[in-house]
């Protein structure tokens, strides 16, 4: 029996940061991750290779946007293998870096699979050698999330896919058919069709991306047909199979089917808990089958905390990093357990996207009124230089038109750009934060001071009004 302070089931982001956080404590710590790497499934087979892709479609994108850069565009390898080679060396690096800073902390790390044996024993089935039991004061499930199967939806990786399998895939499809609307549907339809790829985006819903404000789904399908994409909205999938000639067909209710050479599919999730045996020591799920956990992140068993994918959450890495870290904090009453939940949502499409605060919808049902201020990126010199200018930010004040409720940007950098707004929410700044400051030229921050001066001239021809 081997003792520590808190083992952690898990190394993904939330995992992670659990395990460095509960170290930096003073704490002893052992991670146990059945995978090959460390890092989480969710990261290496999703979040990085989704973003190594998105980068070599954007360097696409703009050649095809400029021609006078066709010269270059040899260097752009759009070919699988060779992304696939881009990507090992990427999530190498990464799994090096977390377990440096795994050495780095004295964390200790059994590869295997845990499941209870009691609510502060935990039994490894390790990959090489014995198997190991552990005992601790806390254990921090963070064993991430997998697909849940859906019988009209034959997954078989091979003619189709879904978002953790999808990058396997041996060969650039000539068709690909998305079945679904949320944040992975919509960055991976984006991401193909800008590979060349034909693509088709299937949802049940009137508009993608339904977690985001109005405009910028707009902005988004907008961009997804000026670019070749398809979209089918307001359907209702049957069925999705391959065919005997070795085409995808989905039916399609009181449609045409759509027929592709390969198709993804956006599945429903479930915590990936099949192995831990937490019947035997008590721990509730919910009815989605997530485990089951109060605002400390707390299970139903006292010294058991759960954080990241496991517990159905935003399904954000940075969300994940934050809850593992939460947890010990709970768990041991430290400094810095308060939560935060002003969470910045990101869509890795082409093009990028992001939001903070209260959608423009959001806001008008909280209030008598709002006022927006809208800057377009064409509006900025940054923009032009950069050709992104059919991107934009967007502020959503109350109805005084001076605190700031909401931010949402469409366009490049807007994972960057987002933080400045959510700055000014938390520290519930007015508009005139952003008029007052200086910004570097060119840059697209500046867009922050347009959409300001938007909201100040709205407010002002208000106030004349009465």
């Amino acid at each position: 029996m081997m003792h520590y302070d808190v083992v952690v089931i898990g190394s993904g982001p939330a995992g992670q940061k659990a395990a460095v956080q509960a170290a930096k404590s003073g704490r002893t710590v052992c991670v146990v991750e059945q995978e090959g790497r460390i890092g989480g499934a969710s990261v290496i087979r999703g979040a990085l290779p989704t973003k190594i892709l998105r980068e070599n479609a954007m360097r696409l994108a703009q050649f095809k946007q400029f021609p006078e850069l066709n010269a270059f565009s040899a260097q752009v390898d759009t070919d699988m293998p060779s992304l696939v080679n881009r990507m090992e060396a990427v999530i190498g690096a990464h799994s090096q870096l977390i377990e440096n800073q795994t050495n780095r902390n004295l964390i200790s790390r059994i590869p295997g699979r845990a499941s209870f044996k009691g609510r502060y024993d935990v039994h490894v089935e390790r990959v090489k050698g014995q198997p190991v039991d552990l005992q601790a004061r806390v254990v921090v499930i963070a064993c991430g999330s997998v697909p849940v199967e859906e019988t009209n939806i034959q997954v078989d990786h091979e003619f189709i896919f879904d978002a953790e399998s999808i990058l396997n895939v041996l060969y650039l499809p000539k068709s690909l058919a998305v079945i679904g609307d949320d944040i992975h549907s919509c960055e991976y339809a984006s991401i193909f069709q800008s590979l060349g790829v034909e693509v088709t985006l299937i949802s049940s819903r009137p508009q993608p991306l339904h977690s985001l404000d109005h405009d910028v789904q707009k902005q988004f399908l907008d961009n997804f047909k000026t670019m070749g994409g398809r979209w089918l909205g307001n359907r209702k999938v049957l069925s999705a199979a391959p065919d005997a000639r070795g085409k995808v067909v989905v039916e399609l209710e009181d449609d045409e089917p759509v027929e592709a050479e390969k198709a993804l599919a956006s599945l429903k999730r479930r915590a990936n808990i099949g192995h831990l045996n937490l019947t035997e020591v008590g721990v509730e799920l919910t009815e989605d089958q997530f485990i089951r956990v109060n605002g400390l992140l707390q299970t139903s068993v006292s010294n058991i905390f759960a954080a990241g994918d496991c517990i159905g959450s935003m399904n954000l890495v940075s969300v994940s990093m934050e809850q593992g870290r939460q947890a010990i904090c709970n768990a041991f009453r430290l400094p810095g357990s308060a939560e935060n939940t002003l969470v910045p949502k990101v869509v890795y499409a082409i093009p990028e996207a992001s939001s903070i605060g209260l959608t423009e919808h959001e806001a008008a049902a909280r209030y008598r009124s709002v006022i927006v201020g809208t800057a377009r990126f064409s509006e900025v010199v940054r923009g032009q230089i950069s050709g992104g200018q059919e991107g934009f930010l967007k502020i959503v004040c109350d109805d005084a038109g001076e605190r700031v409720l909401g931010v949402h940007i469409i366009g490049e950098n807007a994972a960057e750009l987002i933080h400045i707004g959510q700055m000014a929410i938390l520290n519930e700044n007015t508009v005139e934060i952003f008029i007052e400051s200086n910004f570097n030229f060119p840059t697209l921050a500046e867009a922050y001071r347009i959409a300001a001066l938007d909201v100040l001239h709205q407010r002002l021809k208000l106030q004349d009004a009465y």
